[in-house]
């Protein structure tokens, strides 16, 4: 990405493009990305021509209203054909319905290419509709059921408030969940601007899926063709943050929309107020999906296919990862001081992760990181203001790492350790919030103290035992 922790930005620049593929993925296989499918996605084939769903629904819309239809490409085409029906003195009932009939008289569609292969991408497993069909819930049950209609559907609307269940983090279920309704005769889904009003005002005071938006708080957001007026966005993401704004840390939500990155006032907005926040600026959310599916691919194992027949297996390559080691996690500028800290640490019996020494020509570096914090007993960020420069690729994925498991980690267990070196402020928002909320140690003339290396073998002990079974 090449921005610093917090900002928002266009994320056009070749390095900043390639770091930020690395951390979604990353992300993606991890199993905290929560994709936003929207319109932009509904690429489908209607007698004989390709089209997109709501472009063609608003040219039968607009026939049977016998209002003028939008313009090819125009933006919200059902909101253009709506308005223009009520600004003649039609009944806003009558569009609803007529929108029913209409997506009946279409007939079964086959579940867009864009959706089946987001479906393919096996770590998501909760998705959020904003469209008012079924294709997203098709396609998952087409990649991973066989057909069979095994995807759970939720669908919300202000007659209807539905939450999501309480175990809506577990990943062997497949959920959809259509936060802004489902076409039907009632009036009760969100085709113009102002039913989107409405909708975002019962989800925020009359009936707030509370579940919903926890579960939405822990994850990052995957954005992707909702054409969304740029006031709705600005909900979503504040939506998806336990903060305001201003104070966001710790998640990052990546927008792919050809409205937003088009707003400069959107995009100004998000990086004035270091909301976390990436617009993707290259092709379309269709293009992002087919580079999304190319790229996750290449990188995750593939099952092998039963009617191949049997072959040869082929060994994954291993990752080493140490377990239960002291991970330190520093920036470059700062490795002598670190260095110092690892001999005490080790003087001290306890095995230190150092990089310098620890990963090899060769090896698939943020892997081998991902799988050793993932068994350490301790993540000790060392911190300083080198630490919040930019271009510190894989020092934000450990801390990214770092959160992930801390979040996992039991109340009673101390995890995440840091060791500041310098005057750099704890509380600035270019720091994970989880490093200001546990007691940091500091340096006393250039080492650390007698109590922090006690305490630290106390807490190491104590994970060595429990991963012993002791």
């Amino acid at each position: 990405m090449g921005v610093g922790p917090g900002e928002a930005a266009v994320a056009g620049d070749p390095s900043r493009h390639e770091e930020l593929w690395e951390r979604l993925l990353q992300y993606v296989e991890d199993g905290v990305v929560i994709p936003v499918v929207g319109q932009e996605l509904l690429s489908v084939d209607v007698g004989g021509r390709t089209i997109l769903l709501y472009e063609y629904l608003a040219q039968r819309l607009a026939a049977a209203l016998r209002v003028k239809p939008p313009d090819a490409d125009s933006h919200a085409p059902l909101n253009r054909v709506a308005c223009a029906f009520l600004e003649g003195g039609g009944e806003p009932e009558r569009i609803y319905s007529e929108l029913q009939r209409v997506m009946k008289d279409v007939g079964p569609l086959a579940p867009p290419a864009p959706l089946r292969k987001l479906a393919s991408i096996k770590p998501f497993y909760f998705f959020v509709s904003t469209t008012l069909d079924s294709l997203l819930a098709q396609a998952l049950n087409a990649e991973r059921f066989g057909g069979a209609s095994s995807t759970d559907v939720i669908t919300y609307s202000p007659g209807n408030p539905q939450d999501v269940p309480d175990d809506v983090e577990n990943p062997a279920r497949t959920r959809v969940y259509q936060l802004l309704g489902h076409v039907s005769s009632m009036q009760d889904y969100v085709v113009t601007e102002e039913d989107a009003l409405e909708f975002l005002h019962n989800l925020l005071f009359s009936a707030r899926p509370k579940r919903l938006f926890g579960h939405l708080q822990k994850r990052q957001l995957l954005i992707l063709g909702c054409s969304f007026p740029t006031w709705i966005v600005r909900f979503l993401i504040r939506a998806s943050r336990e903060s305001r704004l201003l104070l966001a840390r710790g998640k990052m939500d990546l927008v792919v929309d050809s409205g937003t990155r088009e707003d400069l006032a959107l995009v100004s907005f998000l990086q004035s107020y270091k909301t976390r926040t990436e617009v993707f600026d290259t092709g379309t959310a269709i293009d992002f999906v087919d580079e999304l599916h190319r790229r996750w691919t290449a990188r995750a194992p593939q099952a092998p296919d039963p009617a191949a027949g049997p072959t040869a297996a082929t060994p994954a390559p291993q990752i080493y990862a140490r377990e239960g080691v002291v991970f330190l996690s520093y920036a470059s500028e700062d490795r002598d001081v670190v260095r110092s800290i690892r001999d005490s640490l080790e003087a001290a019996g306890m095995d230190v992760w150092f990089d310098q020494h620890d990963l090899h020509p060769g090896d698939d570096f943020a892997r081998r990181i991902k799988f050793t914090i993932e068994a350490c007993a301790l993540f000790v960020p060392v911190l300083s203001k080198s630490c919040l420069k930019r271009n510190r690729r894989f020092l934000q994925l450990e801390w990214d790492y770092a959160k992930i498991e801390a979040h996992k980690a039991l109340p009673s267990r101390h995890f995440i350790v840091p060791i500041v070196i310098d005057d750099v402020p704890l509380g600035s928002p270019d720091l994970p919030e989880e490093f200001g909320a546990v007691q940091a140690a500091r340096l006393q003339n250039g080492r650390l103290s007698d109590e922090t290396i006690r305490g630290m073998t106390t807490d190491y002990r104590e994970f060595q035992k429990r991963r012993g079974g002791l």
